[in-house]
């Protein structure tokens, strides 16, 4: 298998962030960038990188900016590189909702449930992003992704 770079793998991470943003599935941008479902799929999970014709049809299926999302793909890396977990900024904004109601931040665990420090679950779950446990992918409206490709999480 080939070793993709830091940037490769941010920029695959950008990638399905913002395909999961815009409610994109991997079959409907495969189709859109004349790739098959398979190639793309390992492309968003760095494990085959993307030609610049590709990465441009792949921009403009869902009206991005091409240098926008490579910024963003250069940040991540940047701070990858860093490893430093308090310089780790996931690719997708974390946005907590309960019903359709955004909250500024994790309410405590259920009544009845142990208590859950809200800011130490945040910062496990960022260390876990960092560290590539977990690949989490949170929209800002109702739906969530685990980021694998299937059905909402």
């Amino acid at each position: 298998m080939k070793n993709i770079s830091t940037f490769g793998k941010a920029m695959a991470q950008v990638m399905k962030g913002r395909m999961a943003f815009h409610g994109v599935t991997q079959a409907e941008m495969a189709e859109a960038i004349q790739l098959s479902q398979s190639q793309l799929s390992k492309i968003l999970r760095a494990e085959r990188t993307i030609d610049l014709e590709s990465f441009e049809a792949f921009c403009e299926a869902l009206d991005e900016n091409a240098a926008d999302l490579v910024k963003a793909g250069e940040s991540i890396a940047k701070r990858v590189q860093n490893n430093s977990p308090e310089s780790f900024v996931p690719a997708a904004t974390l946005v907590f909702v309960e019903g359709d109601e955004r909250l500024a931040k994790p309410k405590p665990a259920l009544a009845g449930e142990r208590f859950v420090d809200d800011d130490e679950r945040v910062r496990m779950t960022l260390e876990k992003l960092h560290r590539g446990d977990v690949d989490i992918v949170a929209l800002e409206d109702e739906h969530k992704f685990d980021g694998d490709g299937d059905d909402p999480a």
